[in-house]
């Protein structure tokens, strides 16, 4: 008997939450809200701001790497093994079978010659 009540007296209390939980407004009125419609500009502006962004960023690397293709393979080597693939002096050494003081050598003028070429 009091697990009969129970079930009742929780699915009353699911029903009353459940009805009074979501009222949706229509998009009218929101667009009629001059603080809704500040806040709906406002993150519009941050979505573009930020695709602005990501647009400009991609067209940078589209641009790096096609001066990249220009130099010498010796450069292009060392400068994907480090800023592409994150790897360290030390593994690019490993990797290259160089020592890393050439590698720091070939980093630097590599780099000297790509910012030459942008």
């Amino acid at each position: 008997m009091s697990s009969w009540l129970y079930r009742i007296a929780t699915n009353e209390l699911n029903q009353y939450y459940r009805s009074s939980k979501y009222k949706p407004e229509s998009l009218q009125q929101l667009l009629e809200n001059p603080q809704m419609e500040k806040l709906l500009h406002d993150h519009a502006g941050n979505e573009r701001e930020m695709m602005e962004q990501e647009l400009k960023a991609y067209d940078d690397y589209n641009r790096i790497r096609k001066n990249l293709l220009k130099l010498d393979v010796k450069y292009q080597e060392v400068i994907s093994l480090r800023y592409f693939e994150q790897k360290t002096n030390t593994e690019i050494s490993e990797i290259l079978d160089k020592n890393e003081g050439t590698i720091k050598s070939l980093l630097s003028r590599g780099l000297e010659k790509l910012r030459n070429t942008l």
